[in-house]
């Protein structure tokens, strides 16, 4: 169970700027691919032609990546935020 709250408080907490832009780059990969997929036999009839890297592969490894960014921390930040929730005026 304690596995479960560091997740948590993982995924809750700051990201770093460097990892905030890998988040959403990822994450814009992976509407892209889901959007090709969906949408595979409308973008065929147009003749637009996805290739396949961007409909299988770039999804779930964007997906990977997001995933994986979001759970790195900004300690710095997340000390400060700490220090600020406990100060009581």
């Amino acid at each position: 169970m304690e596995i479960f709250k560091t997740l948590l408080d993982r995924w809750q907490s700051p990201m770093p700027k460097f990892f905030k832009v890998l988040f959403f780059l990822a994450a814009t990969i992976v509407a892209l691919s889901a959007g090709a997929n969906m949408f595979i036999d409308r973008l065929t009839a147009f003749g637009l032609v996805p290739p396949p890297f961007l409909t299988d592969v770039a999804g779930w490894a964007a997906g990977a990546a997001a995933v994986v960014t979001k759970f790195t921390v900004d300690w710095n930040e997340k000390r400060r935020l700490e220090r600020l929730k406990s100060f009581k005026p």
